[in-house]
């Protein structure tokens, strides 16, 4: 298959392979490193080898991850990467099982983001001082068509892959320490219409 630059999933199965948290972990672990096998995923994660590989064999069959090479006949040794470098849920209307399993994972996502955003409000208070002066939580209400939505969506994409892309280029090159300036930084941007009141 090879490493595509996005994928938008809508198929039933890659949609619950994403409404899962241990596969978002291992998704994100795979998008900050080459690849990985189960056994360096369980190291990370603190679970074991053998959740890991059944976690990482169901995003396998969702075509979500690939194998990145052999790693003999231990199936926890076998390293996996990702097969795309983007993928997002379709928030197009589908089958009822897909919609069903696209509504559940975006619930999941949005309390996984919600979880982070309260983690680092606990933490605020112990950043340095020019961390906490960078740091922004931001929500305006507009009136808004659905193209224009659609259009900020886009530029909020573009704007934030140049600084993924910068990210992905560093953890690409062969012993490159980390820079002691950088640290994590979780991006969360929401568009979303109303619900009627």
């Amino acid at each position: 298959m090879g490493t595509e630059d996005k994928r938008t999933v809508s198929d039933v199965k890659a949609m619950r392979a994403l409404a899962h948290p241990t596969r978002l972990d291992l998704l994100e672990l795979l998008r900050e490193r080459k690849s990985l096998t189960a056994s360096q995923c369980a190291e990370q994660l603190g679970l074991s080898p053998k959740v890991c590989s059944y976690h990482l064999n169901q995003l396998a069959e969702s075509g979500l991850i690939e194998e990145a090479g052999t790693g003999g006949g231990d199936r926890r040794e076998r390293p996996w990467k990702l097969a795309y470098t983007r993928a997002e849920a379709s928030m197009e209307q589908g089958t009822p099982a897909a919609d069903a399993a696209r509504d559940q994972a975006i619930r999941l996502l949005i309390g996984r983001n919600h979880d982070q955003a309260l983690a680092f409000a606990d933490i605020l208070g112990s950043l340095p001082p020019e961390w906490q002066q960078a740091c922004t939580i931001t929500s305006r209400r507009v009136m808004m068509t659905s193209t224009e939505l659609r259009g900020w969506s886009e530029q909020m994409e573009y704007v934030t892959r140049e600084h993924v892309a910068r990210t992905e280029r560093h953890a690409l090159e062969e012993g490159s320490e980390p820079d002691a300036e950088r640290r994590p930084v979780r991006l969360i941007c929401y568009g979303f219409p109303e619900a009627a009141k």
